[in-house]
């Protein structure tokens, strides 16, 4: 009763493994969910016939489903294994993205697009990722154009299987080459992608109309969103409020939308050094204090969660602006006014690669089109 019982469960161990290798091979040929359960099934199917034979009283039987067991349970341990190295390695290099560790990202990368047995979708993501990279990468290090360059080819061969990250990521891209007319056409696709509740779309598009100063049709693509997604408020769309008031000399409405960002989440530096210097535009430098030391303490926070990571020019650029902005307000509250940056200077400096308006690439075609949807 024991070896029967012994032979029983290596028997279902090895159709369990089975199951995992008709699963994989489907995740291989077909992208499709029906094709997958069809074959899941029949896996399924497999192994209760093949457990019924093993079952019988039979010695040689079970010895022969104890190595046919040990046989498909190796297979399908190997074939996991195989199939889902392209899967650790994508995600090891998302961990390096968020790291800014970039150049191991793309190394990671590209050693998992080696893999020749890889299915299209998966191959189409791991292209898109790496284009993603390539974009933060160029952001923090400001690498150039050629490098966007590069990035948006990564996204254009991912754009027939990653069809609506792609399109949301290729307008950011043009954005941050200059190319605001074919922007706004990949924004306009993103908000049609979204319909009948267009979301996300709307507040790149709203990013996108503030970069090229044209804040009214920003703040109509806000105030749409707002009218889909009443309950909804979003880090997005207050920020940018928040930046569109203060651009228009609205103090109060835009320390209002930094305020409410802030309620929604405090930990941020970005809403606080808007915020404070808002303050200090409006003349109320005491407060304005209180933001720009707050930044300062999340920004310290955050680089000791990051361990001993070599800061990018970005980041280095944008906390020198910091330490230099905090001071001064520091001395304006002290009654010292006579200082090298004045209050119209705050909040003008600081890297925000993308955020602001550029001259088009040359390395990109001359456009035929218009700012205006």
């Amino acid at each position: 009763m024991k070896s029967l019982l012994l032979n029983t469960l290596v028997v279902l161990a090895g159709f369990i493994s089975l199951g995992f290798v008709l699963i994989l091979v489907a995740d291989l040929q077909a992208s499709g969910f029906s094709s997958r359960l069809l074959l899941a099934a029949l896996a399924a199917f497999a192994s209760w016939a093949f457990l019924s034979l093993a079952t019988r009283p039979s010695r040689g039987t079970a010895s022969s489903a104890i190595w046919v067991s040990a046989v498909l349970f190796l297979a399908g341990a190997a074939t996991t294994a195989h199939l889902y190295k392209s899967e650790v390695l994508a995600w090891s290099a998302f961990i390096d993205l968020e790291e800014h560790h970039f150049e191991q990202a793309l190394i990671t990368l590209q050693r998992a697009k080696t893999d020749g047995y890889l299915p299209d979708r998966r191959r189409s993501s791991l292209e898109y990722q790496e284009g993603v990279t390539r974009l933060a990468y160029a952001v923090n290090y400001d690498l150039g154009d050629q490098q966007l360059i590069e990035a948006l080819g990564q996204i254009d061969n991912a754009s027939p299987n990653v069809v609506f990250d792609a399109i949301r990521t290729r307008a950011l891209l043009l954005r941050a080459l200059g190319a605001y007319p074919e922007a706004l056409e990949q924004h306009r696709l993103d908000i049609e992608s979204e319909i009948p509740r267009p979301r996300f779309g709307l507040l790149h598009r709203a990013q996108t109309y503030f970069v090229l100063g044209e804040l009214d049709k920003a703040l109509e693509d806000i105030e749409t969103y707002d009218n889909l997604w009443p309950n909804e408020k979003t880090f997005s769309a207050l920020y940018l409020v928040g930046r569109i008031d203060l651009e228009l000399d609205r103090y109060p409405q835009a320390i209002q939308a930094f305020t409410e960002y802030l309620e929604l989440n405090d930990q941020d530096f970005w809403p606080h050094i808007f915020r404070g210097c808002t303050y200090a535009k409006s003349g109320n430098y005491h407060e304005a204090l209180k933001d720009y030391q707050m930044a300062s303490q999340i920004w310290s926070e955050s680089r000791r969660r990051k361990g001993d990571r070599t800061l990018s020019p970005s980041e280095n650029w944008d906390k020198n602006r910091l330490d230099l902005e905090t001071h001064t307000v520091k001395r304006w509250t002290e009654g010292i006014l006579e200082t090298d940056i004045q209050p119209e200077d705050l909040c003008a400096n600081y890297w925000d690669y993308g955020d602001k308006y550029r001259e088009r690439s040359p390395l990109l075609p001359t456009s035929t089109g218009s700012s205006t949807d």
